[in-house]
């Protein structure tokens, strides 16, 4: 993606970009804290992304919030 996005914008090609996260919450984050022995990496990358500018000439045209699952350890929906 990193090298194909700058090559299409300057042949002024047009494309979709789609990025899928699941946000991970503050909540689940502590409830998964709390279970002994548990040891997994998880963040929310939510932030981060939010911080990235938007190319020159992209724009936002649908972004959407919705539980894709619900944690079988902690109940969190996610």
């Amino acid at each position: 993606m990193e090298e194909i996005v700058p090559y299409l914008s300057s042949e002024n090609k047009k494309f979709d970009h789609v990025i899928s996260l699941d946000e991970i919450t503050d909540e689940f984050l502590a409830n998964i804290e709390k279970i002994e022995n548990f040891r997994a990496p998880f963040f929310n990358n939510i932030p981060i992304v939010e911080k990235f500018n938007l190319p020159n000439n992209w724009k936002i045209v649908h972004k959407e919030k919705k539980y894709v699952w619900t944690s079988p350890t902690t109940k969190d929906k996610i």
